[in-house]
């Protein structure tokens, strides 16, 4: 599990001081038999405010659990509609009173935590007396693979219902989600020019995906390495995905498997691809 954010609001109306015990957008270790991971502000970080968005985090709040965001040249008005990260530019929210956040498409393999920026929360504060904390929208899949001379290239999720990616409109005062048309049941992971896996169940590999919460029936995720494709389900029916929670699986071994999707990720691919049909 993981802790909700603090804010507490600077002076004026052109910063805002957030600051956390044990939160924030990018994993730390967890303890020894312990259940929470720390979580911290990472460099680049943005909040929106209103619709507004914040200057970037510079890198000494890197890892820290405390941040200042400044506006520079915008006045902040209450009450304060607070999310987490700022929506890129142009994205405008659907539904009156809501702001939007986006869960990225495809996020990027980092090792030891979750891609940066695909964590949205979310906030709410009425007036200058009023104390709130960010709260998560997301929960995190913790999914460990080892196996002999494996690299992966690609992993993709896919839900049976409801929707895993794409910008979607929040409530700030309740948290409710509100998926735009152009979301998507699909979000895959890139792992650049591949990962190596370890190869024993002790050292497996651990990869982290973040995903909003809610229950979407089936979960299929299918791994994409150099000796072939994976498959793999769970049911989220009776155990939906919960926001500030990262559920890890057993560790499991790479063992090629059919799957009826192939994804396309670079030149070899392509190529692979176009020899598979040519055969």
């Amino acid at each position: 599990t993981t802790e909700d954010l603090g804010v507490n609001l600077g002076e004026g109306q052109t910063t805002l001081s957030i600051s956390l015990e044990e939160s924030r957008t990018h994993l730390g270790v967890k303890a020894p038999n312990g259940d929470e991971y720390p979580l911290y502000w990472s460099k680049g970080d943005k909040i929106a405010v209103n619709g507004k968005a914040s200057d970037a985090l510079g890198v000494e709040y890197h890892g820290q659990t405390q941040a200042t965001f400044k506006f520079t040249g915008t006045l902040l008005n209450y009450p304060y509609n607070i999310v987490y990260p700022a929506p890129a530019e142009g994205v405008q929210a659907v539904a009156e009173g809501c702001q939007v956040v986006t869960f990225a498409a495809t996020q990027a393999y980092t090792a030891g935590t979750f891609a940066e920026g695909s964590v949205p929360m979310y906030g709410y504060v009425e007036d200058e007396n009023d104390a709130t904390t960010l709260n998560h929208l997301t929960g995190v899949l913790r999914i460990a693979l080892y196996g002999t001379e494996v690299t992966l290239n690609a992993m993709t999720l896919s839900a049976e219902s409801g929707k895993l990616s794409g910008n979607f409109d929040v409530d700030c005062t309740t948290g409710d989600l509100t998926a735009h048309a152009d979301a998507s049941n699909t979000l895959s992971v890139s792992f650049g020019a591949g990962l190596t896996i370890a190869t024993t169940e002790d050292k497996a590999t651990p990869i982290y995906v973040a995903v909003p919460e809610g229950a979407y029936g089936k979960i299929t995720i299918t791994f994409y390495s150099s000796k072939g494709a994976m498959t793999k389900s769970f049911d989220t029916t009776e155990k939906p995905i919960t926001a500030g929670s990262v559920r890890e699986f057993a560790a499991l071994e790479y063992e090629e498997g059919t799957t009826d999707t192939f994804i396309i990720y670079d030149e070899a691919s392509l190529r692979t691809f176009a020899s598979s049909i040519n055969d």
